[in-house]
């Protein structure tokens, strides 16, 4: 009976590290958190949102941030008025109708709830993907050239989409604040 159990217990083991193996074979890559938030500059409750959010955003335990500026509430958004095609395509992507907003990985996250974050983060991160993707810059006088370069243990295709964003780390604020454009 023993000997059985044995056997079984063996079996079923064999079987955790074949699934285990598989599954890390086809998802061997690390993934990093992509933070999309809705913003404004003309949005007095997405500041307070903003800085809130800056102290999940590190590069180095995995998670970076996409600003999209929207024209509003109040037009005149001084990012968004560098960029406003692309911001708009990506508000109907999601269907944003206010803001903040903030999806992790495409997920809508309550910014309003640390825990959440959080959470979502930690459990993204613990998971592999099965797609590498390995951006370098070459700087250049006036900006430089990026080339990127995908790797995948899947089949890819149509039916799959690249995003790419440029970010900076650093973005000096416009002349012009959501408190000046309250006033106009």
């Amino acid at each position: 009976m023993q000997v059985r159990f044995a056997i079984k217990s063996l079996y079923l083991f064999i079987i955790s590290v074949i699934a285990v193996v598989s599954a890390t074979a086809q998802n061997p890559y690390d993934r990093l958190s992509i933070m999309e938030v809705f913003t404004s500059a003309t949005c007095e409750p997405c500041v307070g949102a903003s800085d809130y959010l800056k102290t999940f955003i590190d590069p180095t335990n995995g998670v970076v941030s996409v600003r999209y500026h929207v024209d509003g509430p109040v037009a005149g958004d001084p990012w968004n008025v560098q960029n406003p095609t692309d911001v708009s395509g990506r508000v109907t992507f999601y269907g944003i109708d206010r803001i903040p907003w903030l999806f992790l990985n495409g997920v809508y996250v309550d910014s309003a709830r640390a825990a959440s974050i959080v959470n979502v983060i930690n459990s993204d991160n613990d998971r592999k993907s099965p797609i590498k993707i390995d951006v370098t810059h070459t700087p250049k006088l006036g900006g430089g050239d990026v080339s990127v370069t995908v790797t995948s243990s899947i089949a890819l295709n149509a039916s799959y989409k690249l995003f790419v964003a440029v970010v900076s780390y650093f973005s000096p604020m416009p002349r012009v604040s959501w408190y000046d454009l309250r006033k106009s």
